[in-house]
């Protein structure tokens, strides 16, 4: 009986202070008017302000998408590919063809242009350096690359696209190592690990062979880490907590092995420089105890002794067949 009074008597208090917050509000407003109204204004003017931001952000991307499309459309029309279907068989005039990609990329770099700081924009620089490299025209493909590199979000995929072609067309070694590692660091590109394993290989072909086993350690680890985390943590939520097992996400896709042809030489490259390398005849002997070296230096010295004694009787040679005198030998008696 005392509780149930206890836990009246609370209800009735929190209610009285509810109440008491709601007048002193009341009390407020009639007192300033002016106020209440100025801020209810600028609160709905925010609210209306932000909504028309979004509203502008969202037809700006949809006319930059619609824009870009319409080139796309004209390109693989003029192509002659069917509509809705994006392959088609390369026109018979490879010159035309060249013609043909050469004047789309530049009606989608002007269109990334009127766009700037959408997706559309860059999805088209990626789009025309893709065309401008079918056409021959490296440089121009690689400047557009860069582009769609610089104007995208820093961490997005359409940045690591950028980087990963960049490399992908880049003759310097060293130079594409450093774009592939740029690319891998986005965790949001779906091609992350294929780039790590690219820039490790375009690091042992540049010569850089501390560099490119630094990098494949770190795909390694990465591999090996990754999988046992997420595997514990869901077997552990599994036996703790069975009843959130249905609630649980499903388990991220199995990444795709990484091609034998890239992965075997950095591997194989990693065994050379892990294994010690054999001694050679070239290598200095431990050097000898007191004893040894002693008779080794008596033999020396007799060895040296000997060679001035011939060169002395070598010397004197000639003298004394010089000096010696022929005297004739008498015939014998009858």
């Amino acid at each position: 009986m005392a509780r149930r009074q206890s836990d009246s008597r609370q209800a009735t208090e929190t209610l009285e202070e509810i109440e008491s917050v709601f007048s002193r509000m009341a009390d407020w407003v009639s007192e300033n008017p002016r106020r209440f109204l100025l801020g209810l204004f600028a609160l709905l003017a925010t609210a209306a302000l932000v909504g028309w931001v979004q509203s502008a952000r969202a037809q700006r991307s949809a006319a930059a998408a619609a824009d870009i499309g319409a080139i796309q459309a004209a390109f693989l029309a003029q192509m002659g590919a069917n509509p809705g279907n994006p392959s088609f068989v390369e026109p018979a005039n490879a010159e035309s063809a060249r013609e043909i990609r050469r004047d789309h990329a530049a009606q989608l770099l002007e269109a990334a242009a009127r766009h700037e700081g959408s997706a559309a924009a860059a999805a088209a620089r990626l789009e025309a350096g893709a065309l401008l490299a079918e056409a021959g025209d490296s440089a121009e493909a690689a400047e557009a690359w860069r582009a769609a590199a610089q104007n995208a979000p820093k961490r997005s995929a359409v940045a690591a696209t950028a980087w990963n072609r960049l490399a992908a067309a880049e003759l310097d070694g060293a130079e594409a190592s450093r774009l592939y590692e740029q690319a891998a660091r986005v965790k949001r590109y779906p091609l992350a690990r294929l780039a790590l394993a690219q820039a490790a290989r375009s690091a042992a072909e540049a010569g850089n062979t501390p560099r490119a086993l630094a990098l494949l350690e770190e795909l390694e680890a990465e591999e090996s880490s990754a999988g046992e985390e997420e595997g514990g943590l869901r077997n552990w939520l599994q036996q703790n907590t069975p009843w959130l097992a249905p609630l649980l996400p499903a388990p991220p896709p199995t990444p795709l092995p990484l091609p034998p042809e890239l992965l075997t030489p950095l591997r194989e490259l990693k065994i050379r420089h892990s294994t010690p390398t054999p001694p050679t005849a070239g290598v200095e002997t431990p050097p000898a105890t007191e004893a040894e070296a002693a008779a080794e230096a008596e033999a020396a010295e007799t060895e040296a002794e000997a060679a001035d004694g011939e060169g002395e009787s070598a010397e004197k040679a000639p003298d004394s067949a010089t000096s010696i005198e022929i005297i004739p030998t008498p015939p014998p008696a009858e």
